[in-house]
């Protein structure tokens, strides 16, 4: 996918600035962190182990995962109450066309525009992607066909993977314009599951901690924190409830 001069001496020296203007000062702050007593948490949670864990007979796997039944679930009367739904409640609405892919997309796209700006979690939205996406997802229901829990749901991933058309920037500043127009292996699996691209999220500057080029990923529930890891941009927009 990439070839040998891809790294040039040019995205070298770009790598290596970011590296010392983002990267190194967050490991500097990590290091100092976890340093102090309770790793800097005010409240930690004590890791419990049962010795009686062991003594438990393993459960056979089965071939098909069988997904838990959430049966008599009925659509919200506001967007909210939807947006903050899990995805088994949602596509239970989807499969009994309670709601439409189309309608749960606008939604979160709504949300993204909304909260994402503040929260700094989200690099691109996939606008025009998604609602082609949904519009397939409701259709290929329509014809009595339901591809599994993830069918019509909307989704985001992270910006370390490909997707065609759309920038994969690693969070770097380096890499910002960037278009690899290869699907990756994820994207292919989750859009045969049904499922829909609506956003591509922060993962920090070369997929390390929450600063990225466009600022630095917040916690939804103070503002003032940050979200943190490589995960940030999906850890605060999943808790905001602006993606499943």
């Amino acid at each position: 996918m990439l070839d040998a001069g891809f790294f040039n001496d040019c995205k070298k020296l770009e790598i290596q600035k970011g590296a010392k203007d983002f990267n190194i000062p967050i490991i500097r702050s990590n290091r100092k962190l976890v340093a102090t007593e309770n790793g800097g948490l005010s409240d930690s949670c004590p890791l419990v182990f049962n010795s009686a864990w062991k003594s438990q007979e393993a459960k056979r796997v089965t071939d098909k995962f069988n997904y838990p039944a959430s049966s008599g679930i009925q659509r919200p009367k506001n967007d909210e109450d939807i947006a903050f739904m899990s995805v088994l409640e949602l596509g239970q609405l989807l499969k009994a066309k309670l709601l439409t892919s189309e309608e749960l997309t606008r939604i979160f796209l709504n949300r993204l525009k909304r909260y994402s700006p503040v929260l700094e979690s989200v690099i691109t939205i996939t606008e025009e992607l998604a609602f082609q996406q949904a519009k397939e997802a409701d259709q290929v229901l329509a014809k009595g066909k339901y591809l599994g829990p993830l069918h019509g749901i909307p989704y985001g991933l992270k910006d370390i993977i490909a997707v065609p058309d759309y920038p994969t920037t690693w969070g770097s500043k380096s890499f910002k314009d960037q278009v690899i127009d290869v699907e990756a292996w994820v994207y292919k699996r989750l859009k045969c599951a049904g499922a829909v691209l609506v956003a591509k999220l922060v993962s920090g500057s070369l997929a390390y901690d929450d600063i990225w080029f466009g600022g630095r990923t917040r916690n939804p529930w103070n503002i003032e924190e940050f979200s943190t890891g490589s995960s940030a941009g999906p850890a605060s927009s999943t808790s905001a409830g602006i993606l499943t």
